[in-house]
């Protein structure tokens, strides 16, 4: 009986490597994933070098029609620095302005500067004296896909004309969460 148990187990065990060899390993793992869509502002605009020429006509103004771009899943606020120079105005109030007209297009802010170019109606602007100054732009709602808007910039000198010559000035938009 002890003979024929042993050869029962040997013919077990080798069966059981047999069978081993054929069958196939299967493990498995999970991975738990959390994707957050964090909030975002981004925005750029259609021009980053704008020109503008003034003493080409009677009304000694020029108008530059641009665009501002944005996508966002939050809401948010742009507003806009002026910096650099300007010439000292030859008249109390006067010089050269500069004009932003955020959703507004070139004959509009045209016919804006020519009602009144010291505060165009639908622009935010600067002169001499303001220069450094923040200025709240737009409010831009939550955009998912591309929006695109009208963006003027201007200039004009109404009270006096400055002597010729280039005057640089640099405009740093920042677009905050609202």
């Amino acid at each position: 009986m002890i003979n024929k148990l042993s050869i029962s187990l040997a013919a077990l065990m080798a069966m059981g490597i047999a069978g081993a060899a054929s069958a196939q390993i299967v493990k498995t793992n999970t991975v738990d994933v959390n994707i957050e869509v964090l909030p975002e502002l981004s925005f750029w605009f259609g021009h980053p070098n704008v020109s503008l020429e003034l003493g080409t006509g009677p009304e000694n103004l020029d108008v530059f029609e641009s665009t501002m771009n944005y996508i966002s899943n939050v809401a948010g606020t742009i507003t806009a620095e002026v910096d650099g120079a300007l010439p000292t105005p030859t008249v109390p109030g006067g010089g050269i302005q500069f004009y932003i007209f955020p959703d507004m297009g070139e004959a509009a802010a045209i016919s804006a500067i020519q009602g009144n170019a010291y505060n165009p109606v639908g622009s935010l602007a600067w002169n001499q004296a303001a220069l450094g100054t923040t200025q709240t732009l737009y409010s831009a709602p939550v955009s998912q896909t591309i929006s695109t808007i009208p963006w003027t910039y201007g200039a004009a000198t109404p009270g006096g004309l400055p002597l010729p010559d280039d005057w640089a000035l640099t405009v740093t938009y920042t677009m905050t969460e609202d």
